[in-house]
């Protein structure tokens, strides 16, 4: 062990230096050229097997989809005569994404240092007679040449390159993100990979379609490698564990933390580390698979991004401002070479571990605790028997957990691997492994201290205090002293049940509270979920209890996914008027008025819409209900039918109808008035146009009620290149780059991004009294980033307060019609029409796991509550 951290001290020694200057160059120099295609890389691959036969071999461990071989070099006394995965093994992956160059230079320097160390330095000469380093410094040499090709766009190129449409050339639409195409929950969800080829993301159209994939993978089980590091670029983070469900440990993380760090620090200097559910979600990812299908532990390196290594010394040329993106590293020995070397100690620690990953050499000098207990301070059990549970190191055998109760004689019980739950657990424990075991024998008041014992080794200990079991099935979440639900849970069936305080108790354990509990009613009401609180509930449900979250805000701050993908809420709406809930499909007979707090509910589209059940049978999802009186923001308002238009690009679409108001007077207040609701997030806006029937006296309308303003839309100087006609509205500022909201003939009021549903919309045609006037509903864009469309529903004409006409759209435009952009736009890829509802909001959604409801049960009459709870719960 001394030897290794001999390396390791060398290894920081060589850290860049922060200069103390601040004067820089004026301009960056020019590329050195240290950045090469993979022909050089894979000769220089070669050449190194050749020059150091005793202690180096080249072979390919595959081909890619177009032939090339992917070359890697294995490192190890006497390398050609010693059978592969002999001696504990460290494998070192680049470019698995072809533009992370950085990856490339990490793992061709790491080799370089080993065979010209070898016998000269003791340390690197130890390392290398003892263990087995393989170098795969190009995973991806197909996309790594092409980013080398010029081709536009190219140097950006992510993925392989599988021509997806066969059309004989790469582009948009082609190749295959290698880190998403692994079996191990390949496709598990949209969010952690893509099924559309256009995505950077995309994961393949089946699970190792690859040839690369398959070539990594089959190495990995072959050689067994017991470390692995797959370097990137460029988050500057070093992540681990489970990477397809946000928020989610497994039991290795003990041995990641030691070797790579945790929030408190990093085992690269400047970096981050983390878990890799912590930072992003991913499935299909090479880690999940080398992990828990190859066995072989692997930790992702991110490393630096342009803009980091430019800024790094105020003294030299680069400047942030170089860099075309953050993967375009600088090509500059100096800035290459300081990299390395930042990453370098930890890399060496990596390998030094490879004896024993379960007790890693760390550079933060950690060691990774042979026990981690899972403490709680109560426990429901009553005189029942406790499950406790410790991740433990599996060399030690299977632990046995002692206890004393009230402070008597020790006991002991016997625990046993915990096979995981209906979703997650029993996976990435190579090394660790979670044990459970019961405490019995203890009683309501009770003291009971607790540890586990395994090869003459104790754990920590902890305490936890007994409270009377449950005398029902059902746990209320909520404030105390919730006697409506508790009554009415009584009614339904459920009697019993007993109310956690949250906000005074915090979150309950799984294990010492919830566990004892079939079933959780979680009332939030208005106020968003704690994590601590949705992560003890994922693990209840995920261990088979049943979840009722209900509220306005049962949708709010999702940040672990729970809601999403257990309770299925793909997306949610609040807001007010809701008059009664009707229960359908599972719910379907339940039901009332909602006479009681909160004034506001909300309304949920199902996951399953987006992620079909028949693809996605993890997360299908039932609507369960509906409101009277508040609709979904893409559904009509009223009756079936509403006017639509979707969201699209290069728009300039009307929704028209010319208002006779010959004979009406000013002070009769001519008024048009219409639900609308819009989501058009991008360079895009909802007007209201309004003229003269023959005339250029264009302008645009405020609205009454005041939604509408006056400030420029998002993006005004694009939007007037390419509509022109808004220059009747709108005139470039002196500066080139913003509007003033007065044009040529009128002035400006609009609506831009999101309405967060229906609102009602009034314009005032008061100045066109004694006259006609032609109004219109219009979308305007340039580029659309995100967003369904505009839509508009319940329209009418009031005239003195009361009305003349309406029109709710129910079968076609009514005294509307759909027209066309004005001279100087482009054709429009989509109009105006009558529409049914784009998609169904729920009151309520029903899953395996559980249901949400949008609003709180409380707010239904007693004699209504009681039987949609009997529904909902076990």
């Amino acid at each position: 062990m001394l030897v290794i951290h001999r390396i390791l001290t060398a290894a920081v020694a060589l850290l860049p230096l922060t200069t103390g200057t601040t004067a820089a160059p004026e301009r960056a120099p020019e590329p050195q050229g240290v950045f090469r295609p993979y022909g050089a890389i894979a000769a220089e691959l070669r050449q190194v097997a050749a020059e150091h036969p005793d202690i180096a071999k080249v072979e390919s461990i595959g081909r890619t989809v177009q032939g090339r071989d992917i070359l890697a070099v294995k490192v190890t006394r006497a390398a050609a005569t010693t059978p592969d995965g002999a001696r504990p093994g460290t494998l070192y992956l680049g470019a698995q994404h072809a533009r992370e160059w950085i990856t490339v230079e990490m793992v061709r320097r790491l080799l370089d240092r080993f065979v010209t160390g070898y016998g000269s330095d003791p340390q690197t000469t130890a390392l290398v007679n003892s263990t087995e380093l393989w170098f795969l410094p190009v995973a991806n040499p197909d996309g790594y040449d092409y980013t080398f090709s010029g081709a536009p766009g190219a140097r950006l190129w992510r993925k392989n390159l599988r021509d997806n449409n066969g059309d004989g050339t790469i582009g948009t639409g082609d190749g295959v993100d290698l880190n998403r195409n692994a079996g191990f929950r390949w496709g598990w969800d949209d969010e952690g990979s893509s099924p559309d080829p256009a995505r950077d993301t995309y994961r393949g159209p089946a699970p190792d379609s690859e040839p690369e994939t398959v070539a990594l993978n089959a190495f990995e089980r072959r050689v067994k490698p017991r470390e692995s590091v797959n370097f990137h670029a460029a988050a500057e983070t070093l992540m681990y564990g489970p990477g397809w469900q946000s928020t989610t440990g497994a039991p290795d993380d003990v041995m990641y933390r030691a070797l790579a760090g945790d929030a408190t620090g990093s085992a690269v200097p400047g970096s981050t580390a983390t878990r890799l559910s912590d930072y992003a979600t991913s499935n299909g990812d090479s880690a999940g698979q080398a992990i828990n299908v190859d066995g072989v532990p692997m930790v992702v390196d991110e490393m630096a991004s342009c803009y980091t290594a430019a800024d790094s010394d105020p003294a030299d040329a680069w400047s942030p401002d170089d860099c075309g993106s953050e993967f375009e590293f600088p090509d500059d020995e100096r800035l290459i070479a300081a990299e390395y070397r930042r990453n370098l100690p930890f890399a060496l620690s990596v390998a030094a571990s490879a004896a024993d990953p379960a007790r890693p050499v760390s550079v933060l000098h950690r060691s990774a605790p042979a026990f981690t207990p899972h403490p709680f301070t109560t426990s429901a059990a009553g005189s029942g028997p406790q499950t406790v549970a410790v991740v433990a190191r599996k060399s030690l055998g299977t632990p046995v957990v002692r206890y004393t109760i009230n402070g008597g004689p020790v006991r002991s019980a016997s625990t046993s691997p915990w096979p995981g739950g209906r979703v997650y657990g029993g996976t990435d424990n190579l090394y660790y492994d979670e044990y459970r075991g019961r405490v019995t024998g203890a009683r309501a008041g009770d003291r009971v201290e607790v540890w586990f014992s395994a090869s003459g080794q104790d754990s920590s200990h902890f305490t936890y205090a007994v409270t009377a079991a449950p005398a029902g099935d059902t746990l209320v979440l909520a404030a105390a002293g919730s006697t409506e639900l508790t009554g009415s849970l009584a009614a339904a069936g459920h009697p019993g049940a007993q109310v956690w305080d949250v906000a005074a108790r915090g979150a309950p354990d799984p294990l010492g509270v919830l566990a004892h509990y079939e079933n959780v009613l979680w009332a939030v009401g208005d106020q968003a979920a704690d994590t601590a609180t949705t992560l003890a509930v994922r693990d209840f449900a995920n261990e088979g209890g049943t979840v009722l979250k209900a509220g306005a805000a049962a949708a709010d701050d999702d940040s672990t996914g729970f809601t999403r993908y257990w309770l299925g809420v793909d997306s949610s709406f609040t807001g007010t008027g809701a008059t009664a809930f009707t229960g359908t499909g599972a719910l379907a007979g339940t039901g009332g008025p909602v006479t009681g707090p909160p004034a506001a509910a909300t309304l949920f589209d199902a996951i399953s819409d987006t992620l079909p059940a028949a693809r996605y049978p993890q997360f299908a999802t039932r609507p369960a209900g509906t409101y009277t009186g508040l609709a979904g923001p893409l559904e009509p308002v009223a009756g079936s039918g509403m006017a639509a238009v979707r969201a699209a690009d290069h728009e300039y679409a009307r929704l028209t109808r010319t208002v006779d108001l010959t004979g009406v007077t000013a002070a009769q207040r001519p008024e048009l008035t219409f639900a609308l609701s819009y989501d058009t997030v991008g360079r895009n806006a909802v007007m209201f146009e309004a003229h003269t029937p023959g005339h250029d006296d264009w302008t645009t309308l405020p609205d009454a009620l005041g939604a509408t303003s006056s400030d420029a839309p998002p993006g005004c100087d694009s939007l007037l290149t390419r509509h022109p006609f808004l220059t009747h509205y709108l005139s470039l500022t002196p500066d080139g780059d913003d509007c003033a909201p007065t044009g040529s003939t009128g002035t400006w009021a609009g609506l831009a991004g999101e309405s967060g549903g229906w609102h009602r919309t009034a314009l005032d045609l008061s100045r066109y009294a004694g006259t006609k006037v032609e109004v219109s509903i219009t979308y305007v864009s340039d580029v659309t980033l995100l967003g369904t469309g505009v839509l508009a529903d319940d329209a009418r004409l009031e005239i003195g307060g009361k009305p003349a006409s309406s029109t709710g759209f129910e079968t076609d435009l009514g005294p509307f019609a759909a027209a066309g952009p004005p001279p100087g736009s482009a054709g429009n890829t989509t109009a105006w029409a009558q529409s049914a509802a784009l998609r169904r909001s729920a009151a309520a959604l029903t899953t395996a796991y559980g249901a949400v409801l949008g609003f709180d049960p409380a707010a239904l009459p007693a004699d209504r509550r009681a039987p949609l709870l009997a529904r909902l719960l076990r």
